[in-house]
Formats: C-alpha cells, sequence, structure tokens
C-alpha cells in the first residue's frame, strides 16, 4: 500500500478537481448533474482516484483493469450498503469519467478496457453490498463439515 506523501497528494487532489470541473460541464458529464448530488459526485471520483494510487500506486494516465477491479470490487464495498444510491452511479459515473479522460482531455488512452472493468467490477460491488441473506439470488456459502442437501423432485403419480 502506497502512503500518500504531501506533494504527490496537493497534485492529484488538484488534478482531480481541475478534471472534475472540465467533466462535470463536458456533455459526458451533464447528465450527473441532474441524477447526482455534486459533493456524491466528486466523493466517487476522488476516492476512486486516492484508491487507485494507495492501493497500486498508479496515477490516472496508469489505471489498469486490475486497478479499476481491485477498487470497484473490493475498496468500494467499504463504505456503502445496498441502500446507498451510489451503488447504482458509481458504474456510469466512472465510465463516462473514463471516457471523458480518453476523448476530452486525451490524458488517458486506455478508456474501453476501464469501462469493461467498471462494468464486470459492477457484480462485485453489488454482490458486497446486498444484505445477501434477504436476496435469492446470493448462493448460500456452506461451511466445511457442513452437509451439502440434494433437491429430490416429486414424481408426480397419474390417475388413471
Amino acid at each position: 500500500m502506497k502512503k500518500l506523501n504531501r506533494r504527490t497528494k496537493h497534485q492529484l487532489v488538484t488534478e482531480t478537481e481541475i478534471n472534475l470541473t472540465k467533466f462535470l460541464a463536458s456533455p459526458l458529464g451533464q447528465p450527473f448533474k441532474t441524477t447526482m448530488d455534486l459533493d456524491s459526485v466528486r466523493y466517487v471520483i476522488m476516492s476512486f482516484t486516492a484508491a487507485a494510487y494507495t492501493t497500486s500506486g498508479q496515477k490516472p494516465a496508469e489505471w489498469t483493469k486490475q486497478t479499476v477491479s481491485h477498487v470497484i470490487g473490493s475498496y468500494f464495498p467499504r463504505f456503502l450498503d445496498d441502500s446507498d444510491e451510489l451503488v447504482g452511479q458509481i458504474t456510469p459515473l466512472l465510465s463516462n469519467y473514463f471516457s471523458f479522460l480518453e476523448r476530452e482531455l486525451h490524458y488517458i488512452d486506455n478508456s474501453v478496457p476501464l469501462i469493461k472493468a467498471v462494468c464486470d467490477a459492477n457484480v462485485d460491488l453489488v454482490m458486497k453490498t446486498v444484505d445477501q441473506p434477504t436476496h435469492a439470488f446470493v448462493k448460500p456459502k456452506l461451511k466445511v463439515g457442513q452437509p451439502q442437501m440434494k433437491l429430490r423432485k416429486k414424481r408426480k403419480q397419474h390417475k388413471k
């Protein structure tokens, strides 16, 4: 885990604030002005950027699919739960932000793989933030030594 020194932190925050302001003024960022609180937009972008740096030592131009998967699938679930409206906004927000960084700022050149990683990692994010016992789509984990139950189909007896 990489520690942010003062200079690097200041540089990352300043750069991200500038990019965020430009993003929100762009066609890719405009929809989020109406669908999200601006503090939430800032929180997601800043948190992603900081987590990518502290966990992988990567600045935005160095982000990889693995970095995106780790931050979204492991970092964000620690701070969100299924009642948080941000869970449903992270994928579209980061997808648009990555597109913006490539198409408008020419700051990155790999937005397509990053967006794919966001979509793939979203499954982990949702699964880790939901209250698992109440959701039927979650496969229960068996403990060591716990017997596995097999379901048997009842055979219908036909009357003649």
